[in-house]
């Protein structure tokens, strides 16, 4: 996929500086960003360069508007709840920069045109994939989930998946939520040749770990084939650089058997009653005939008059040592 040029006209020095700092250090060669104070600096850049995005308030819009594609421009403004001025698109200036940069990963991705039989490879090690799942309700599996995730990013890239029809992954954080797994299919189905930036988009971060918002309206997740998830993740792994993908799965999962086997191992959180323990005994047998390997891990200490996060820390760090989980990049 080419570079994209983004640049930015921008006559208050404070803000362009802490703008492009951000964008430098939130961009990981996607985009290519250029900033300008002068109006001359920047019609010579432009005029040099296949421009994809231009950044500017509306007090400079009428130096440019004449030499520049109005479908190019996007208005930074002062006041926030304008969609539009005069056709152009506009954004409020002064909202978190991580949204605003999301925003215009996004506006890049859907600008381009789909391409079909596009081999797109960033790296080419194999992800590991971990699935955590049980057939055992109320056992801490997302709380399990978040807590592997953020301990592994401390030696390494990872991606936490959450498929669950109600998650308490979408919260209000102050952070734009627009974008969510339905977003990142939607897209993927579309085989489009800007996969990469929509994927840019849709990411949160939280923990160290970046995780895909889950579905506003999760019963979509029903209609999602087993084919069409390995096929994201596989899209996924092509153009990021993850060392670890955490699927969070839920029993609104169609066919969770097919999707628990494309994982290199299950990891299945259950409480130690007579019919929870029963249940994951029946579930960890239909597994391992289907050769999956599979991890027990007991909540009852972590979940019992109250939630115990230190004691859910301890087993998750034994449970990545027992696992040599510990050193990604050995």
């Amino acid at each position: 996929m080419r570079e994209h040029n983004v640049v930015i006209l921008e006559d208050d020095m404070e803000y362009l500086g802490n703008f492009l700092s951000y964008f430098e250090n939130y961009n990981e060669s996607v985009l290519r960003i250029a900033g300008f104070s002068e109006k001359d600096s920047f019609f010579k850049f432009i005029n040099q360069n296949n421009i994809d995005l231009i950044l500017t308030k509306e007090e400079l819009l009428s130096d440019i508007e004449k030499d520049v594609d109005n479908k190019k421009i996007l208005l930074l403004t002062e006041e926030d709840g304008i969609e539009s001025i005069n056709g152009i698109k506009t954004l409020y200036r002064f909202q978190h920069m991580k949204n605003i940069i999301r925003y215009i990963f996004n506006l890049c991705a859907e600008s381009i045109p789909v391409k079909r039989d596009i081999i797109r490879v960033k790296g080419g090690e194999k992800i590991q994939i971990i699935g955590v799942y049980s057939p055992v309700k109320r056992c801490g599996k997302t709380a399990l989930s978040i807590e592997l995730a953020g301990s592994l990013a401390k030696n390494g890239k990872i991606l936490l998946i959450n498929m669950e029809e109600y998650s308490a992954l979408r919260k209000d954080d102050g952070e734009n939520n627009e974008y969510d797994l339905a977003d990142l299919l939607y897209f993927y189905m579309q085989n489009s040749w800007s996969f990469e930036l929509k994927l840019k988009a849709v990411l949160q971060n939280m923990c160290g770990f970046d995780y895909i918002p889950p579905m506003k309206n999760g019963s979509e997740l029903r209609n999602i084939t087993v084919e069409q998830w390995k096929g994201l993740i596989s899209e996924i792994g092509k153009v990021s650089d993850y060392k670890i993908i955490i699927l969070d799965v839920s029993d609104i999962i169609g066919n969770i058997l097919q999707l628990l086997d494309m994982c290199d191992f299950v990891i299945m959180p259950y409480m130690m009653d007579e019919i929870s323990v029963y249940k994951a005994a029946e579930f960890e047998k239909y597994l391992k005939n289907n050769e999956v390997k599979i991890y027990r891990i007991p909540m009852n200490d972590v979940i019992n008059e109250r939630y115990d996060k230190e004691c859910l820390q301890m087993k998750v760090h034994m449970f990545m040592e027992e696992r040599g989980l510990l050193i990604l990049n050995g």
